[in-house]
């Protein structure tokens, strides 16, 4: 079981069958409050919710409009977490058939060993844990620059969207500079893991979407391009802006 005087517990959760193998994922290691995001349009969300309700201790649920992926609603779940416990554990649901990504990023954390995982949460190491099976490099813009050079036209689109995540990632590393004087220049463009479930400590979180402003999220889902994909590499940033460094297991 997670310590859980140390970690509290978000869900971003839309999808029902998913939502309830997820919450009982969770449920075998971490039993206390945990803290819901839903879609404003979901069709399944009083029963994600009563199901969360009948098996955790405490459900604090916030509902969001749909912009198409699971950040924007962690964004605004996680103001409402006054626990502010050392740790958190973000998780996030997926279609059915994709049950499968689920499991691998997911289980990593959480069959985890339990007196290493304790060491690390305790510790004053790490300010990440993540998996390493969707661990990444992030797509630089001179990479970028040099796949023009070999790709046709039908790789545009998704190269010019990668473009548009580098541009928010800059831009909230500038309002990070801006904000705090925080920066790692020996780390600029540190490996990531794709995907947003990850276990991270709180005030991580707290410093990253305080470099995030409500209209930044553009309401409409693409498959790279949003500031919601450029958060996705920031989490993995600031861990090194604050001595800190990101354990994969």
């Amino acid at each position: 079981m997670f310590d859980e005087k140390l970690m509290s517990c978000h869900a971003h959760l839309f999808y029902l069958e998913p939502a309830i193998y997820l919450l009982d994922k969770i449920y075998d290691k971490y039993r206390s409050e945990i803290y819901i995001s839903l879609n404003e349009d979901g069709e399944d969300n009083q029963k994600i919710l009563d199901y969360a309700k009948s098996i955790f201790k405490k459900v604090d649920v916030v509902v969001s409009p749909n912009y198409g992926t699971d950040q924007y609603g962690f964004f605004n779940s996680f103001p409402r977490n006054t626990e502010k416990k050392e740790w958190l554990l973000y998780v996030h649901d997926k279609v059915i058939h994709r049950i499968d990504w689920l499991d691998s990023i997911v289980d990593p954390l959480l069959s985890y060993d339990e007196q290493k995982m304790q060491e690390a949460m305790s510790g004053i190491k790490y300010g990440i844990i993540s998996t390493s099976n969707w661990r990444q490099s992030i797509l630089t813009e001179h990479t970028i620059t040099e796949m023009c050079k070999k790709k046709n036209m039908d790789t545009r689109l998704a190269l010019v969207q990668a473009r548009h995540t580098m541009s928010w990632y800059r831009e909230l590393q500038y309002i990070l500079l801006s904000n705090t004087g925080f920066i790692c220049k020996e780390n600029i463009n540190p490996d990531f893991t794709a995907g947003n479930i990850f276990m991270a400590r709180h005030k991580i979180v707290q410093l990253a979407h305080s470099c995030v402003r409500d209209n930044f999220f553009e309401g409409r889902y693409r498959n790279d391009g949003n500031v919601e994909h450029a958060l996705e590499r920031f989490y993995f940033y600031i861990p090194y802006c604050m001595n800190y460094e990101v354990l994969y297991v």
